[in-house]
């Protein structure tokens, strides 16, 4: 079978980047291509995740409109657009990236992993030109098959679509997990080093609840680009 796997940009390294890799590899029997946007090392990725990608075919695919600027409200959903007549050349398409943004039933089984339902709400004034080139969850949904990464999620992407909702709990190397006997008074969020999870936010709200004997651990992956935000948050 002919399968692809929509992924915009591998460029992250993050949770949506370890559940796309995953499916992939372990669809290897078939005949697997990664559709992104954006130029990415697959070696690089393999050494991050430790996942072998020998096998999986990853095509950068950039439309027209990927050569202009774009309002970052219509941009993804511009690309999508662009890509499905792409995405119909294959027999089962996976989503792991828009969060349940299709808005089109193409013609392939689709299957969608919603890690949470995010959507630019419409614009007023001048701004509302951009309205009828925005995803709004009334038009989104499009898939054969929904999953949801945790009960959390189904609860919430439930809101926006009457859809039928599964959780599949992402991938997690458990052999590689250790208990200790002893339990330490940590707060530890782990994720991307990125603006778009407010680490800051975080950090200055453990400060203000001055909690004895606690400690606040951050830990995720981070880019070239966004070093500039490491060193910020080193300085907190």
């Amino acid at each position: 079978m002919n399968i692809a796997i929509y992924h915009p940009s591998l460029n992250n390294f993050g949770g949506g980047e370890t559940v796309a890799l995953n499916i992939a590899a372990a669809l290897t029997g078939h005949n697997v291509t990664i559709i992104t946007h954006s130029e990415v090392d697959k070696h690089k990725l393999e050494a991050f995740f430790g996942i072998d990608l020998s096998k999986v075919d990853i095509k950068v695919h950039r439309p027209i409109v990927s050569q202009f600027y774009l309002p970052n409200t219509i941009r993804s959903g511009t690309l999508l657009h662009a890509s499905y007549p792409i995405l119909e050349k294959y027999e089962m398409i996976f989503d792991t990236c828009t969060n349940g943004w299709f808005d089109k039933k193409i013609k392939p089984k689709t299957i969608c992993y919603v890690h949470f339902p995010f959507f630019f709400k419409n614009k007023n004034g001048l701004k509302s030109l951009l309205n009828p080139c925005m995803i709004l969850p009334e038009r989104a949904f499009r898939y054969d098959k929904i999953f949801c990464n945790s009960r959390f999620t189904k609860e919430q992407t439930a809101r926006l679509t009457n859809k039928p909702l599964d959780v599949l709990y992402p991938p997690v190397e458990v052999e590689s997990i250790k208990s200790s006997k002893k339990k330490d008074n940590r707060i530890v969020s782990i994720g991307r080093f990125t603006y778009d999870k407010k680490h800051e936010i975080m950090i200055e709200a453990f400060k203000k609840l001055k909690l004895p004997g606690y400690s606040l651990h951050l830990i995720g992956a981070y880019v070239e680009e966004t070093s500039l935000y490491k060193r910020n948050i080193s300085r907190c």
